[in-house]
């Protein structure tokens, strides 16, 4: 990514996080689709296929000529109640593409409407579906980024927990794992943050 692109973007996300309304998490939903939804179309050399796992919509994200025996499950984030699929794809696509897998989408079940740990569940019911079709938990890496950080090692623990053999490895980018906030970072970081609101960040773990 260009640095004058990537100045667009930290421009537009600045923007969002000015005028957000926090308190609207609707307003705050329609937002952060549209801000994002020009850079999620979907890419050249890829195939993207929806169904459903549980009543949940899903999406493989498969680049051409890769080993579709190895799977990345990845959630995205959002503050769980935020994000979906279509925010995520292009950075999805990305990361596939340079590892030579395919990875799984899940549109997991978002707060406040559906508090801890729906998401979480969401999460672990895809992973035995992907090991009830043929695949084994050393074909199968998590990732996430923001809550779905957070999500991809709760569902680890949530796993482990039901002695559920776990994934080959996993990765998060920018997790959110703190929910008591016993750091200083997320207030002393407010202005340079592009994109997080630090007031905002205990109202929407209560939510969750």
């Amino acid at each position: 990514m260009s640095v004058i692109r990537l100045f667009v973007i930290k421009k537009m996300l600045r923007r969002f996080k000015n005028n957000a309304d926090y308190h609207n998490i609707e307003r705050a939903r329609r937002g952060f689709e549209k801000i994002v939804s020009r850079f999620n179309t979907h890419l050249k050399g890829f195939t993207y296929t929806q169904f459903e796992i549980g009543g949940r919509k899903c999406e493989w994200i498969i680049p051409a000529g890769t080993n579709e025996k190895k799977v990345l499950l990845y959630f995205h984030g959002g503050g769980y109640a935020t994000g979906s699929i279509n925010t995520h794809r292009a950075l999805v696509s990305k990361i596939v593409e340079y590892a030579g897998i395919k990875a799984l989408m899940i549109q997991y079940r978002l707060a406040p409407e559906n508090k801890y740990p729906a998401a979480i569940e969401d999460a672990a019911a895809s992973y035995q579906w992907l090991l009830q079709n043929g695949y084994t938990n050393l074909q199968i890496a998590f990732g996430g980024d923001s809550a779905g950080g957070g999500m991809a090692l709760g569902t680890l623990l949530y796993l482990r927990d039901k002695n559920i053999p776990l994934p080959k490895c996993t990765f998060a980018l920018s997790p959110w794992l703190d929910h008591t906030f016993s750091g200083d970072s997320h207030k002393t970081k407010h202005e340079e943050d592009p994109m997080l609101v630090a007031v905002a960040m205990p109202i929407w773990s209560k939510n969750y």
